[in-house]
């Protein structure tokens, strides 16, 4: 082994051999970790080893670049310990994807912005053949479906000292961040309309247009039109949406349009007379916000319209 960039062990000028106190450990059959403990001691980043292996075959014969030379490997790096992703799978959990095979994770190592939100435990830790290693973070509150906390993106990132380290003692970078991806669906926005607990929160829903000229029964004739808007937690994606996503009990859905106000527009005409403006309206198809999150159908919610 040779150090480049210090000057107590022969200038960077010549390779050492490893001594008593090295070690070469097979990790594999195809990773060997070599411990030199000079390096270790010197703890210094601005060094760079070369490696110099000798002639070496596979169990087929072949061997190493074909040639029977020791084969020089330079300027070797420290390990770049880092997050690959970090993804909302719920509404109080996030997915952290390492880059490298990790020995420890705990939660400990994350901070958060703003600061309302914060990690409060590791839930699970996956490592893969390919030592891409996943752990699955619990946080102290839901989050909206967008990754937002009270409108604002929430920011994850290593705090200054973090203990988690990869299988060959590296720690991760300190201050690198992520912001989650939304990996979660949308949901429709409720909203407690009669201000009594015991009764459910029913979607907030407008409605505009001749429904609103309702009787005082709160029905209307037969070929009236309005609108009816939906608010969803995030935008939902138009290209997702038919005129037979929704169906709304007594009136024909004729068109159907999405806004980036994260509402989706009904617009709707009473099939008969005496058509009640409470109904109820049902997913009965597939729909998608902007990151391809999937909202599957079959909900059927009660909505009490308020009109502008």
């Amino acid at each position: 082994m040779k150090l480049v960039g210090d000057s107590s062990l022969d200038d960077g000028e010549s390779f050492i051999d490893l001594g008593d106190d090295d070690t070469i450990t097979r990790v594999s059959d195809r990773i060997v970790q070599i411990y030199f403990k000079d390096l270790e001691e010197l703890a210094d980043e601005e060094i760079y080893p070369y490696v110099k292996i000798a002639p070496i075959t596979d169990l087929a014969g072949n061997k190493l670049y074909g040639s029977d030379e020791p084969y020089i490997i330079e300027n070797i790096q420290p390990e770049n310990v880092y997050f690959e992703t970090v993804d909302l799978i719920a509404k109080d959990r996030i997915r952290v994807t390492f880059n490298k095979k990790m020995e420890h994770v705990s939660a400990d190592i994350l901070s958060t912005s703003p600061s309302s939100v914060s990690v409060t435990g590791c839930e699970s830790v996956t490592v893969y053949s390919n030592g891409i290693t996943e752990a699955v973070f619990i946080l102290n509150k839901e989050l909206t479906t967008d990754a937002k906390d009270a409108g604002t993106r929430v920011e994850i990132y290593v705090g200054d000292d973090p203990t988690t380290v990869t299988e060959w003692g590296s720690r991760l970078t300190p201050g690198y961040y992520g912001y989650p991806n939304d990996k979660v669906p949308p949901e429709i926005v409720l909203t407690d309309h009669d201000n009594d607990a015991s009764t459910p929160e029913i979607p907030s829903a407008i409605g505009y247009g001749g429904i609103s000229n309702h009787d005082e029964n709160d029905n209307v004739d037969e070929g009236t039109i309005g609108t009816i808007k939906l608010s969803f937690t995030e935008n939902i994606s138009e290209d997702t949406l038919t005129t037979d996503t929704f169906r709304v009990a007594g009136f024909t859905v004729t068109q159907i349009t999405a806004s980036e106000d994260r509402r989706v527009s009904l617009e709707i005409r009473a099939n008969a007379d005496n058509a009640s403006v409470k109904t109820t309206v049902t997913q009965v198809a597939d729909i998608c916000d902007a990151s391809n999150n999937v909202l599957a159908p079959g909900t059927t919610w009660e909505i009490q319209l308020l009109y502008k």
